[in-house]
């Protein structure tokens, strides 16, 4: 049987109001975003990007984001023992990634 496993490569920017709402982000939207509002992005427990922030209108945003180090460190904690070697790895939201991911990966694969 065979199996994959998905792996988004956009970041969601929640809105953390009573309405709630979570929009797609790209990579480089989040470190403008960061910018924008002068925050800067720290890594959550499992290493990936998270960064809060005001927008204008005053609303608060918790934003989670992967780039080439993250998407690493998730994608070696599937080893032999938690998945079978045969799986394969399903990317998408291809252009919303950190531009070095890719030679990060191949770099990896060696």
């Amino acid at each position: 049987m065979a199996m994959d496993v998905s792996f988004p490569l956009y970041g969601n920017d929640f809105t953390m109001t009573p309405a709630g709402g979570v929009r797609f982000t790209t990579y480089l939207e989040a470190l403008g975003l960061a910018d924008t509002y002068g925050v800067t992005p720290a890594r959550g427990a499992t290493q990936e990007l998270f960064l809060d922030y005001a927008d204008e209108g005053g609303a608060s945003h918790e934003l989670w984001y992967d780039d080439a180090a993250s998407t690493l460190v998730t994608l070696a904690a599937w080893d032999t023992t938690t998945l079978p070697p045969n799986v394969g790895v399903v990317f998408y939201g291809f252009g919303a990634e950190d531009p070095a991911l890719w030679n990060a990966i191949a770099a990896a694969s060696q």
